[in-house]
């Protein structure tokens, strides 16, 4: 792994606002004709909302367009739909999407990796159990970071104070950190000799919901595997542990102490 070793930690003040993990297997097309009866059983407890919605559809078109196409040509082009069946949580912060070719869960409450992990579990026996993918084509974990300086109590603080040299780009320069207006990068990064990769997006980032004036800054990470692997919860399992382990090395790397104390590590 080339990230340096670092202590695991929960931050009191945490950036994240998505963490995503996604399994894809070669399409199994009674998702898209049978309603997932079996399968909303298996996660029913932590996840009882359901909706179904449909990506790639007709229902993407503008409706003054999609309302003026013949019927026959409304029908040749609704069986290109793809079902995404969608079990959420009671709060509805955890969701889980299920479609013909892959399971995702999805939380914009992370707390800790176990819990992330136990639902997890859940999710890919119920799809191993019923569904029987010959195997996952890709596997990924994937985790998003906001840093907001307003929050954290940092508003005056260069991010080159708070920002490996690693994921600043110019803002690391004392001739330009002052003049740059957008930074945005990604890298990839090779994690073994397993074909395990990492995807890394950096930059600056504004919330459209709040103060346009505040910019914020996005450490997006992302850990896959294209490698053919068994469809196996428990080998997925170790794939995911050794994923997650690295984004909090890769974490820990990308940032300062001035940073790394502001959001409270416990």
């Amino acid at each position: 792994m080339p990230f340096p070793e670092a202590p695991r930690v929960i931050y009191q003040n945490n950036p994240l606002i998505q963490v995503i993990c996604q399994i894809r297997f070669p399409p199994i097309l009674r998702i898209d004709t049978e309603t997932p009866v079996d399968f909303q059983e298996g996660v029913r407890k932590q996840f009882p909302g359901y909706e179904m919605t449909y990506d790639e559809s007709i229902d993407a078109l503008p409706q003054s367009f999609s309302n003026s196409l013949p019927s026959e040509m409304r029908e040749i082009l609704s069986l290109g739909r793809t079902r995404r069946h969608q079990f959420h949580s009671k709060e509805n912060t955890w969701t889980v999407s299920l479609t013909r070719d892959f399971v995702a869960l999805e939380t914009n409450r992370y707390k800790e990796w176990e819990d992330f992990r136990e639902r997890l579990h859940l999710v890919s026996s119920a799809l191993f159990q019923i569904y029987e993918p010959a195997y996952v084509t890709r596997l990924g974990l994937r985790y998003k970071n906001v840093i907001d300086r307003k929050k954290l109590g940092l508003e005056n603080v260069e991010w080159r104070d708070l920002f490996a040299d690693f994921v600043l780009g110019q803002f690391a320069s004392d001739e330009t950190s002052n003049l740059v207006v957008d930074h945005h990068g990604r890298t990839l990064v090779k994690l073994n000799e397993h074909g395990d990769l990492v995807r890394i997006e950096y930059g600056l980032v504004i919330n459209s919901a709040g103060d346009p004036s505040n910019k914020m800054y996005l450490l997006d990470h992302d850990f896959y595997t294209e490698k053919e692997t068994e469809a196996n919860a428990n080998n997925l399992a170790i794939k995911l542990n050794y994923f997650n382990a690295a984004n909090g090395k890769l974490f820990n790397w990308c940032i300062t102490n001035r940073l790394r104390t502001a959001m409270g590590p416990i």
